[in-house]
């Protein structure tokens, strides 16, 4: 997870941002959509915690506000946008694949008397 912190923070502030063709004009918030949703994800799938949350959400806040300081970034209330529906669809996800994964380990645990 750390190694995708790292690869979100040079992409949002220094390096240059990867084209996503089949997005069209909105490849960049497809890209925050993606970057986001997927360290939600990560987050939410071993164990749901609301102060993850908020972390990820103040995370969003601040990737915009650190890019005002860089000339060649442009902050907007879209890309935060993007980065919150991210936040939150990845959010949902892992919760839900944590939770499917409880229901198919209990029933094999029952089916198989697994202790």
């Amino acid at each position: 997870m750390l190694a995708l912190l790292i690869f979100m923070a040079w992409f949002a502030l220094i390096g240059p941002l990867p084209a996503v063709p089949q997005f069209g004009a909105w490849s960049d918030k497809a890209l925050h959509v993606g970057a986001f949703g997927l360290l939600a994800m990560l987050v939410a799938l071993p164990r749901p915690a609301p102060r993850a949350l908020l972390v990820l959400v103040l995370c969003a806040g601040v990737v915009e506000l650190v890019q005002l300081a860089f000339p060649l970034r442009e902050a907007s209330l879209a890309d935060l946008a993007a980065s919150l529906v991210g936040v939150v669809a990845g959010w949902a996800t892992g919760a839900a694949a944590r939770m499917i994964i409880g229901v198919i380990g209990r029933a094999f645990q029952s089916t198989f008397h697994v202790h």
